[in-house]
């Protein structure tokens, strides 16, 4: 008799990479030229998720900072919070579901960080896969 094997997902994680600015950001924040900043991780198939970040430039503290679901130009729904109220993100880690590891492997996802100036967003990047 025939057997028939169904292959193991892939344990190396993915390595995921953004670079944010105010330009990509929607709406247009006020006030925030030259704010910047990078976001590196990797993601694994079991939904764990290891960042470090760099922001600067921006017109106040870090109130916030989340991945959202989202294509390049659209606002889309948080699905993970990276850092909440006053907070300055550097590195973390956040288990996320399985349509989270998909998004951010397909590039439908973004991260963003906020101020009190600009509530909605401040700087932006798309999220894509590093080579």
């Amino acid at each position: 008799p025939q057997t028939s094997t169904t292959p193991k997902p892939s344990a190396t994680p993915t390595r995921i990479v953004a670079t944010l600015t105010t330009g990509q950001e929607r709406p247009a924040p006020s006030g925030a030229r030259g704010a910047n900043g990078s976001f590196v991780g990797t993601v694994t198939d079991g939904g764990v998720l290891t960042y470090r970040m760099r922001v600067g430039g921006l017109t106040g503290k870090a109130a916030a900072v989340h991945i959202h679901i989202g294509k390049r130009g659209t606002s889309g729904p948080v699905v993970v919070t990276l850092c909440a109220k006053t907070c300055v993100p550097r590195t973390g880690t956040a288990t996320v579901k399985k349509s989270v590891v998909a998004a951010l492997r397909a590039g439908t996802a973004y991260v963003n960080v906020h101020t009190k100036k600009n509530p909605a967003g401040e700087i932006r990047g798309q999220i894509g896969t590093a080579r």
